[in-house]
């Protein structure tokens, strides 16, 4: 951790919150310790915010937490007894950087709210959070690139979801919670124009995490992106970013409507692997044709949860008639 006037400095220089920073400062040292682990290192992969602010592009935006996803073995049994060893280090390493931590456990992730006194001897709090259902990678995860944080902290060198696999995560969460950082996210993507991103190979990837979601994807619309309101960018957004930054809410949701809208335009294959996989049948083939995608996806752990749901509703249904 970098020193309380550095981060005080770096704070005045980059007009960023104090307090925000140093969560970034501290999610960083996290992710170094984490990595450095021969074990960690394997068997997690980086997503969401941090992952796209910090080592994807140049902090556009602060991010205030760490989110894994658990990718050691698409086994379950093997995946429990990993889970608990994760369980173990974590709690090691926690104490060990003196945070006091609060677990969150649930059938599909472990969340953890990691307490402690900041730079204005404020109490406050970052999180960690790891999936254990998305296991299988739609495509093999890469190294992040050497950088520097503010040309100051060196970054680890992490293991992140490919880009369309780590954007196609955003774009379906943005359609079903219409919160202001993934707004903001996916305008960044779309301003930066990065070539490097296949958009046959995001469509694919965004169908396949919509219908895994907790949200009926056939009922997601580019209309949740006009949801969210002005009130929502100061509360949520303003905090992260830099004192001087310009955001026009209504130019950059007409940005993100004219990226996303053609990945909701299904062709008649893909809206049979949607119709099929809501009426209780997965086809991978029909959506995954690149061989770029990872090939365990026909044995994907969500998708098997997701569809027993779907059945276990239908049976209950018909009980009703």
């Amino acid at each position: 951790m970098i020193s309380t006037s550095d981060v005080r400095e770096l704070a005045n220089e980059h007009r960023f919150s104090t307090a925000n920073l140093e969560k970034v400062f501290r999610l960083v040292d996290l992710l170094a310790e984490i990595y450095a682990h021969p074990f960690l290192k394997d068997c997690l992969v980086l997503k969401g915010g941090t992952a796209i602010n910090v080592f994807l592009f140049d902090v556009p935006r602060l991010s205030v937490d760490i989110d894994f996803n658990y990718i050691g073995s698409a086994d379950k049994d093997t995946m429990l007894q990993e889970r608990n060893t994760i369980r173990e280090i974590f709690d090691r390493i926690f104490k060990v950087a003196k945070y006091q931590s609060t677990p969150s456990k649930n059938y599909g992730s472990d969340r953890y709210n990691l307490w402690y006194r900041n730079v204005s001897g404020n109490r406050d709090q970052i999180k960690v959070e790891t999936n254990f259902l998305l296991r299988v990678p739609l495509m093999k995860p890469v190294k992040s690139r050497q950088k520097k944080l503010f040309g100051v902290l060196p970054l680890p060198s992490v293991k992140i979801l490919a880009q369309e696999d780590l954007f196609a995560t955003k774009i379906i969460a943005l359609l079903a919670r219409h919160a202001a950082r993934d707004l903001y996210d996916i305008d960044k993507l779309y301003q930066l124009k990065r070539t490097d991103i296949k958009r046959s190979i995001l469509k694919a990837c965004a169908i396949f995490y919509g219908v895994i979601n907790r949200e009926d994807f056939r009922k997601m619309s580019t209309d949740a992106i006009a949801l969210i309101t002005e009130r929502d960018i100061k509360r949520t957004l303003w905090p992260l970013l830099r004192g001087n930054s310009e955001f026009d809410l209504k130019k950059a949701q007409t940005r993100v409507h004219r990226f996303v809208s053609p990945l909701l335009k299904l062709t008649s294959t893909e809206r049979q692997f949607v119709d099929s996989f809501f009426a209780g049948q997965y086809t991978p083939a029909l959506l995954f044709k690149s061989k770029i995608f990872n090939n365990g996806l026909a044995a994907h752990p969500m998708v098997q949860w997701k569809i027993s749901h779907i059945l276990k509703h239908q049976e209950s249904s018909e009980e009703g008639i």
